[in-house]
């Protein structure tokens, strides 16, 4: 049984801890347990995707809009491509405006 923390350090030592207990390692090559920064890292990075810069600089309580620029709006380009291709194989298999069928071009004598 974990103690309840009175403070933020305390709290940072009790998910590292946690961490440690459950395996959950993010460097392989020091043997890093997860910590309550690394837990506040992959929120920022999951939620950047979902939300504008301005509302993620509100949720990660950044002072400076260029901490939440710097390290949260440029992802990595693997991930931005794997996304773009996903959006696009889906438009390209189905149709996104609501049309049934293929449209006959308009004759301009007609306009």
């Amino acid at each position: 049984m974990f103690p309840v923390p009175q403070s933020a350090y305390q709290v940072g030592v009790l998910v590292s801890a946690i961490g440690r207990k459950a395996g959950v390692i993010v460097d392989e090559d020091t043997g890093k347990p997860a910590s309550s920064h690394d837990y506040r890292r992959a929120f920022g990075t999951r939620w950047s995707k979902r939300v504008m810069p301005a509302v993620l600089r509100r949720l990660m309580r950044h002072k400076d809009i260029d901490t939440t620029l710097k390290y949260y709006i440029d992802q990595d380009v693997e991930d931005i491509a794997a996304d773009l291709w996903a959006a696009y194989k889906k438009s390209s298999t189905s149709n996104t405006h609501g049309n049934t069928t293929q449209e006959k071009p308009l004759n301009s004598a007609v306009l």
